[in-house]
């Protein structure tokens, strides 16, 4: 039979340099497979497995492919091949056989959480795993079900740059990807694997900005400037702008991301030296575009301080609705009747230290009129409360026009007791004083109407009583 050469070369592809890995542990024996392609003719096979001079294992099979279990070490292995007669015709000569323990891998983590995919670039990522080998495979396994269009199906494979103890280095590259969210998953040679489900990869796609021009292209020293424009495409919310020139660079104090194609920005040009400056914008992904040289300062006027663009002068009513709800007092038993209404007046300061400052906005004063009614419990008595207070308010600027405002303040307040109702027989006054402290939430629009609701703390002292009253409150306006 002549298949001497036809057999070794196909026992060494399958022995596969002499090395299996555990497929199924009983006690310490690991069992193991063995297969390898038939010899036309053949009887069957006797398959020889020694360690130094020891056998350790001998069958024969009619079959090309046996089952066993040894412990994992080192063996050398051969197969012979039986005639018709049962004698031996051909043997693959000893081999060596390595058996090596199943190790159960496991992710422990892995950074970064996101990336951005950028043409041509290679990712990287860092995991500790726990009994990772070199002959490992690493594969990113997309998340589906999250109810986008096309669920990505195909996992990426990952090479392994380096593995130092339970460190591992991967990369793969961008374009083998896209964007979506993902988990790591290992697979040792044994078939045994592992998912990290808790940790995911969020691979967003590239975004290149495209700066089309500024508005303002001529600066002056010692200026603020407050809502310049930035004009072109791709810009990320998150973008970073800045103009530079001469040595210098210049950060806006505010950027304002209206679009993908609207940045607006404000900045103070301080001392910065004359000359041509260029504008830069950088996504978040590392991209970015420049228009060089298209800005130049210039030196700056005679007047060397600083000039400022406070808001106009403006003014602001909003009328309001709220009934008033009794706390602590010394009359006993009291509750709140559904009136209460209020009338408030804002004037914003133009205060130029508040107004620099990134973020923040300039102090306001408010003049307020408001009503509040409550009935004594078991009586016939109306106290009715007119309280006119004067407050100082500061506006937190918010997004989309929202903004919380909290203010403190104190007023005059006067006292009638009636009998029966509102209009009811007169039987007692007072004038007293009130303190004021409480927050509100604002929504303004472009057009200058408004709407606003809080809650006001107010402990208000008369002579003949004490009363703590509790105000929620909401209403609408316009800001001229």
């Amino acid at each position: 039979m002549r298949a001497d050469f036809k057999i070794i070369f196909l026992l060494l592809l399958t022995l596969l340099g002499g090395t299996l890995q555990a497929q199924l542990s009983r006690g310490k024996e690991v069992e193991q497979y063995l297969s390898w392609e038939a010899i036309e003719g053949a009887w069957g096979y006797e398959l020889t497995i020694r360690q130094g001079d020891e056998e350790i294992f001998k069958t024969t099979v009619n079959e090309s492919e046996i089952s066993f279990s040894l412990l994992p070490g080192e063996y050398e292995i051969q197969i012979a091949v039986l005639n018709k007669f049962k004698k031996t015709v051909n043997t693959t000569g000893w081999r060596p056989l390595i058996i090596k323990e199943a190790l159960q891998p496991v992710i422990r983590e892995f950074s970064p959480g996101e990336a951005y995919l950028l043409p041509g670039e290679e990712i990287t990522l860092e995991a500790v795993v726990f009994q990772a080998l070199d002959e490992s495979l690493f594969t990113l396994v997309p998340e589906t079900g999250s109810g986008s269009e096309s669920d990505l199906e195909e996992e990426v494979k990952l090479s392994i740059i380096q593995i130092d103890g339970e460190r591992v280095e991967l990369s793969f590259p961008s374009d083998s990807v896209e964007a979506g969210e993902y988990t790591l998953k290992i697979k040792n040679p044994s078939g045994l694997e592992d998912r990290n489900s808790e940790t995911v990869l969020t691979l967003h796609p590239s975004m290149s900005p495209d700066v089309r021009s500024i508005d303002t292209v001529e600066l002056f020293q010692y200026l603020d400037y407050d809502g310049v424009e930035i004009k072109g495409k791709n810009f990320h919310p998150d973008a970073e702008i800045r103009i530079f020139g001469q040595d210098r660079v210049i950060n806006p104090y505010t950027a304002e991301w209206v679009n993908e194609e609207l940045i607006r920005i404000s900045f103070l040009t301080k001392d910065s030296p004359i000359g041509e400056y260029s504008l830069e914008v950088t996504n978040p992904s590392g991209e970015s575009d420049t228009l060089k040289n298209d800005i130049y300062m210039a030196e700056a006027p005679e007047m060397v301080p600083v000039r400022r663009y406070p808001p106009r002068n403006n003014i602001t009513f909003i009328a309001a609705y709220g009934p008033s709800m009794p706390g602590d007092s010394e009359v006993e038993d009291m509750d709140a009747m559904p009136l209460g209404f209020s009338l408030k007046v804002r004037h914003e300061l133009a205060n130029a230290r508040f107004f620099s400052a990134p973020g923040l906005r300039p102090l306001g004063i408010e003049l307020e009129i408001e009503n509040a009614h409550m009935k004594q419990r078991d009586t016939d008595y109306v106290y009715s409360h007119l309280i006119m207070n004067f407050k100082l308010f500061y506006q937190l600027q918010l997004k989309k026009g929202w903004s919380i405002i909290p203010h403190f303040g104190t007023g005059t307040s006067f006292l009638w007791v009636n009998r029966d109702s509102l209009d009811g027989e007169l039987l007692q006054g007072d004038i007293g004083f009130n303190l004021t402290l409480g927050v509100s939430a604002q929504k303004m629009w472009n057009s200058g109407f408004l709407i606003e609701f809080g809650i006001d703390f107010m402990p208000v002292y008369y002579p003949s009583a004490e009363f703590t009253l509790t105000q929620p409150w909401i209403g609408g306006g316009i800001r001229l």
